[in-house]
């Protein structure tokens, strides 16, 4: 048994040195450029296709293979199928792991992920400061995602101390970022994970662009009024396609008003101690939140579950979960939006 066991490993070692060898090694995602057809990018490619195809046959097997790639769009493409089936998995560890290694293989997307799981306590303690590292990792390397997810931070002062300005430099970067990869086909169909990484990186910008107009028109952020660059960058989201762009440049003042200067108040009463948290079906209002934007977020989308997610972390008490489903209902239509809550309350699975 020893001797069996020996040579599976050593079968098993032979082909991870094998895989590295054929690589994708000196790949720059800033260039827009496809990578290499090598056999752990075919490999990724290969499983892809099959995510986006709702393959339901996903084995341990395949996640294990790609986990064995050592390849970047193979371990990105590992997590979210673990995501997407992570009822039947049940590993949120191993999604997390997947995605931390997507980003130390050179996908900045991975690092933006892995924070994002820091900083919900996905897969592991919630820790801000961790996830502000991969943040900052991510966007080094030109992830937009990653840039604005700092300047959230930052604004709202999540584990960090509030800087607002730095908060600006982080959306001012993440607006004026090139949108890496090559994008989805003539026909809107991607053909990689990094055709959806493209995707989902190019609806970042765009937030960032509303973003920066909503600080510099709304003085309650902190920032002095601007009209001018307000009207910037709203005009920026506009021409990109945003229709809140289009409706706030309408409610903007023909000539900008004269600047109120800022008085800064006293500072805010420190944060009652934490209670125990409230849960529900064995996920608290963080997580149910992290579920519904990685359902959301996914290359294929699946909105129904995003939104009983969404709907549960709200009634958990999560700030920003309305808005949430706010905006999954107005990207399916009210009717849509209605049945996906037919018959279902919050005291049912999702």
């Amino acid at each position: 048994m020893r001797r069996h066991a020996a040579a599976r490993d050593a079968r098993r070692e032979r082909v991870r040195v094998r895989r590295r060898r054929h690589g994708c090694p000196g790949f720059n995602p800033s260039s827009g450029e496809r990578p290499t057809m090598s056999a752990g990018y075919r490999f990724a490619r290969s499983a892809f296709h099959r995510f986006v195809a709702d393959d339901e046959k996903v084995s341990i097997k395949m996640l294990r293979e790609l986990d064995a790639a050592d390849h970047a769009h193979a371990s990105l493409v590992e997590a979210f199928i673990r995501l997407k089936h992570s009822r039947r998995f049940k590993d949120p560890d191993a999604i997390l792991a997947a995605f931390r290694k997507a980003g130390e293989l050179g996908v900045p997307y991975g690092n933006f992920y892995a924070g994002l799981c820091y900083a919900n306590g996905y897969g592991t303690r919630k820790n801000r400061r961790t996830a502000e590292r991969r943040y900052r990792d991510g966007a080094d390397h030109g992830c937009i995602s990653a840039l604005f997810a700092l300047g959230k931070m930052y604004r709202r002062g999540e584990g960090v101390v509030p800087d607002i300005p730095l908060a600006l430099q982080f959306f001012e970067r993440a607006a004026t970022a090139r949108v890496p990869y090559p994008g989805p086909d003539a026909r809107g169909q991607c053909d990689t994970i990094l055709d959806h990484v493209h995707t989902h990186e190019r609806d970042v910008k765009l937030l960032a662009m509303e973003q920066l107009g909503e600080l510099y028109w709304d003085e309650s952020f902190g920032v002095p009024q601007d009209i001018a660059k307000a009207r910037h960058w709203f005009r920026q989201a506009a021409d990109a396609g945003s229709a809140d762009a289009r409706r706030h440049l309408r409610k903007l003042p023909p000539a900008p008003p004269p600047r109120k200067t800022v008085v800064p108040g006293p500072p805010p009463p420190p944060p009652p101690p934490p209670g125990p948290e409230i849960r529900l079906h064995g996920i608290d209002k963080a997580e149910a939140y992290l579920l519904g934007q990685m359902h959301a977020g996914a290359p294929h989308p699946d909105y129904k579950l995003a939104a009983r997610h969404f709907f549960i972390a709200e009634q958990l008490g999560h700030r920003e979960a309305k808005r949430e489903l706010e905006a999954i209902e107005a990207a399916v239509g009210g009717r849509a939006y209605g049945l996906f809550f037919a018959g279902w309350n919050a005291t049912f699975r999702p």
